[in-house]
């Protein structure tokens, strides 16, 4: 009941349910993908998870975030193939690494050639800071002081921007029209508390661990391209559904807990 009111009563939610645009597609995109992941985690063959990959990266033309769970869901096929293979650890351990490598390569090919020049920061991420300050435009821009001079400054700034995507609110120049956004934040936050609270028993769920990872991996991507509150309301919309369904999975006795049910 109380998840069938969360869904019902979610900005996002509603915003979608009353305007049909492209971002409404992109969530189908994402939500049906992770709805045939988890079918395929559930067993029940493997032309789930040819479905969920098809359909994440026709999402991914649309939005890039997609590829992501994308390479998330191949990689988990590559981890579950290793694992029935004949062969000693050091063999498994190099073909993952291998596969992993391959997967990123073929994601990151995808991204650049749909529209994701902003991977030029695998080579030059003195540049990607520039396209990054790009998006941080506008009366509601945030970290708009932190620089890319490195890698490492990418790999510490990401959780940073993760945390103000997902639950920041414009505080800077704050109007009555922004109280929605700070309501958004607030849904978010306390969705994130239920998934971390029940982490234990979600983690030991194959299926749900499949889809932390695709929300993961969406937000961690989208996070690191997003800089202003504007922008951050409508990109986070995309992994609610996923939030939502995890909430309330790990709040099923383990018994009862069908993710897909969610």
């Amino acid at each position: 009941k109380w998840t069938c009111w969360g869904v019902a009563l979610f900005p996002a939610s509603v915003l979608y349910s009353a305007i049909t645009v492209r971002e409404a597609w992109i969530v189908l995109c994402l939500v049906y993908g992770a709805l045939c992941a988890v079918r395929w985690h559930r067993g029940r063959g493997w032309g789930w998870f040819a479905a969920a990959t098809a359909v994440f990266l026709f999402g991914s033309g649309l939005n890039s975030g997609l590829l992501a769970a994308a390479a998330v869901v191949s990689l988990e096929a590559l981890v579950y193939g290793a694992r029935a293979l004949p062969v000693g650890r050091a063999a498994r351990a190099a073909l993952l690494a291998a596969g992993a490598f391959l997967i990123a390569l073929a994601a990151a090919n995808l991204a650049y050639r749909w529209g994701g020049e902003n991977l030029i920061w695998l080579v030059r991420p003195a540049a990607f800071d520039h396209s990054q300050h790009a998006f941080s435009a506008g009366r509601t821009a945030y970290l708009g002081e932190l620089h890319v001079r490195s890698v490492w400054d990418l790999f510490w700034q990401t959780p940073v921007r993760c945390v103000v995507f997902l639950f920041g609110f414009p505080w800077r120049g704050f109007r009555a029209g922004d109280s929605l956004a700070v309501l958004d934040a607030l849904c978010y936050l306390a969705l994130a508390v239920l998934v971390v609270r029940r982490a234990g028993v979600l983690l030991r769920d194959r299926a749900a661990r499949g889809v932390l990872g695709i929300a993961v991996a969406v937000t961690l991507l989208i996070a690191t391209f997003t800089g202003n509150y504007g922008t951050a309301f409508r990109h986070r919309a995309k992994v609610a559904p996923l939030l939502i369904a995890l909430a309330a999975a790990g709040s099923l006795p383990a018994g009862r807990r069908r993710i897909e049910e969610r």
